[in-house]
């Protein structure tokens, strides 16, 4: 009688772009499960389970290999799976409204009292966000550098723009009117809050997109 030595399974996690690159909310990451089955066959079941960070949607798996997968998203390798390496691909978007980080990690098991769990080389990803980027403008109608009459009325747009990522704070307009001008009303808001004359506060979590008040 001779032992067969037991079946020996790892677990290995890479993302498309590489891990701890920085990514644009809106974009699409790709994800692959590896498991490499050394010495010999499974005799159990192994499942990966894998879990998206906040800031992730699911895609879709666009390479099952010989998984069943399910949900979003756990994926089951057969039991009697030969020595080999196996991957399982799926997709994932960086929510419109993602700051700071996203990542998501796997964790592999299988049944109790048989194969011992897999081990697991890179277990997690993480990428970083592209922080937001933000610009101030300010018009007038009529144009600045033109003369106007006393009693005239004077039409100011402050217009931000917001670009590569949400806001993670409030931005603040502090509008001071010089001498000889007095304060009117504003005409449009828009998604500011404004108070006196004049603080326009832009909410915290703005989406990229131009915004403005009159």
């Amino acid at each position: 009688e001779h032992e067969v030595t037991p079946t020996s399974v790892t677990v290995a996690k890479s993302s498309n772009p590489a891990a701890g690159t920085t990514v644009l909310p809106g974009s699409t990451l790709e994800y692959t499960l590896t498991v490499t089955v050394a010495d010999s066959a499974t005799t159990e079941v192994v499942t990966l389970t894998d879990t998206l960070g906040a800031g992730l949607t699911f895609g879709a798996v666009t390479g099952a290999g010989v998984f069943t997968c399910t949900g979003a998203l756990t994926c089951e390798l057969p039991a009697g799976t030969l020595p080999g390496t196996y991957a399982v691909t799926y997709t994932a978007t960086v929510n419109a409204d993602a700051t700071g980080t996203v990542g998501n990690s796997v964790v592999a098991t299988t049944p109790p009292g048989g194969d011992p769990d897999p081990a697991c080389t890179t277990c997690t990803t993480e990428h970083e966000v592209t922080p937001t980027s933000v610009t101030v403008a300010k018009s007038s109608n009529p144009a600045a550098g033109t003369t106007v009459l006393p009693g005239s009325t004077l039409e100011y747009t402050l217009t931000v723009t917001v670009a590569d990522s949400a806001t993670t704070e409030v931005v603040t307009l502090t509008d001071t009117l010089g001498a000889g001008l007095t304060f009117g009303a504003v005409t449009g808001a828009g998604v500011f809050t404004c108070t006196g004359a004049l603080t326009c506060e832009l909410p915290a979590g703005t989406l990229p997109g131009t915004y403005a008040v009159v």
